[in-house]
Order: structure tokens, then sequence, then C-alpha cells
């Protein structure tokens, strides 16, 4: 679950996952509301590897590092 970031539940959030060459491998709009409550981001289809989430609303983006190991 991602919360915790201070994001504006009245808007819009942008997840991406983004893979090692920058390719954008998976995204998702969620309302702030359902962002704040707690987000779930299903892994099971991703390959091994390091990745980029980003986090955007109104001009401001977070990104965390994730490693996916089985």
């Amino acid at each position: 679950s991602i919360h915790g970031l201070g994001l504006n539940a009245g808007q819009s959030v942008e997840v991406m996952l983004v893979n090692s060459v920058g390719q954008t491998i998976w995204s998702d709009h969620a309302s702030g509301t359902r962002f704040a409550a707690g987000y779930d981001i299903d892994l099971s289809g991703i390959a091994e590897g390091i990745y980029t989430l980003n986090v955007r609303q109104d001009g401001k983006s977070h990104s965390f590092r994730l490693v996916v190991n089985r």
C-alpha cells in the first residue's frame, strides 16, 4: 500500500511504474480520496528488477525506488 504522501484528496493522482530503461510499464489514475485510503499495486505480472514508482498530483511529483525480487 502507498499512503501518507500528503496528497490532496480532492484531486486525481497519476501513478506510473517505470523500468530501468525509462519505459512506462504500468500506469493508473486514481482519485485522491482512493489514493489517500491506501493504494495497492498488483505486481504479480511484473518481472524481477529495479523500477521507479512515480506519483504525481497538481504539478508535484514523488518518486520511489521499487525492487521486485521473488
